[in-house]
């Protein structure tokens, strides 16, 4: 893996790559139209799916301006096609819809962990601007019948997405490592 451009209050982790490993696995060789990389800081995710994957469109949703220069500093140097970027939050995004979406979002509850004093980081490793309910509207608004959701969440949110999944979608436990949770989320 080639080196990434990162802000220096953040470095990606390896719950990134191994969300990669397993959408690489579940995908394979099937062609994907359009892929949304939602909350995607410095594109990690989104750039590594595209050099193993058939992607046609890339898209990355980010919130933070911090994150936007290594974002298109990436994007230029990873990807062999042009990724498209969108700034807003997760509430904001609305009204298209992917094939494939892939996030590794906020880890912690905004009431339920130390929250970083360091607002730039605390922004992207806890649920602050937007909540885990926010984020995880932002993932089934953009599903078809036909789509695909794969991320990563901690251990402390799997009974709130048990409750937000319901029975209208169909919720898999793909791994469970330390205190990371990997989902498949589709209809």
């Amino acid at each position: 893996m080639k080196d990434y451009v990162q802000p220096e209050f953040y470095h990606f982790n390896e719950d990134s790559l191994n969300l990669v490993s397993i959408v690489n696995h579940f995908i394979g060789n099937k062609k994907i139209s359009t892929c949304l990389d939602l909350g995607a800081g410095c594109g990690v995710i989104g750039c590594e799916l595209s050099k193993c994957l058939s992607i046609e469109e890339l898209t990355f949703l980010e919130i933070q301006d911090e994150f936007l220069s290594s974002l298109k500093i990436n994007i230029k140097q990873q990807l062999s096609s042009k990724g498209h970027i969108i700034q807003c939050s997760f509430k904001e995004f609305k009204n298209k819809t992917f094939d494939l979406i892939v996030s590794n979002p906020p880890f912690y509850q905004k009431n339920k962990s130390r929250i970083s004093p360091d607002k730039r980081r605390a922004i992207c490793r806890s649920f602050i601007v937007d909540s885990f309910d926010d984020w995880f509207a932002t993932v089934v608004g953009c599903m078809t019948k036909n789509s695909e959701a794969f991320f990563v969440v901690d251990v402390g949110l799997e009974k709130e997405l048990s409750l937000l999944v319901g029975k209208q979608y169909n919720l898999e436990l793909i791994q469970k490592k330390k205190n990371s949770l990997f989902f498949h989320l589709f209809f």
